[in-house]
């Protein structure tokens, strides 16, 4: 799941990398048959909050930190 918004991140931003994930909160497994929603939102200029739901139900959440170049 982490890869997937890593991913997810990187393609919509080419320019700019994912420096290092800062917190990643993982609330259940993701089952095979589930599809998971993943919101990205910007935090500042370096940092990107995300969560991943199954329908209304929370199942990871985190934060990332860009690197520094624009």
């Amino acid at each position: 799941m982490l890869q997937r918004v890593l991913g997810l991140v990187e393609s919509a931003q080419p320019e700019r990398n994912v420096k290092s994930v800062a917190e990643a909160k993982f609330l259940r497994p993701l089952r095979p048959a589930e599809t998971c929603a993943v919101a990205i939102r910007r935090v500042d200029d370096r940092t990107l909050s995300f969560d991943c739901r199954v329908q209304q139900d929370l199942v990871a959440r985190g934060i990332l930190v860009l690197d520094g170049d624009n």
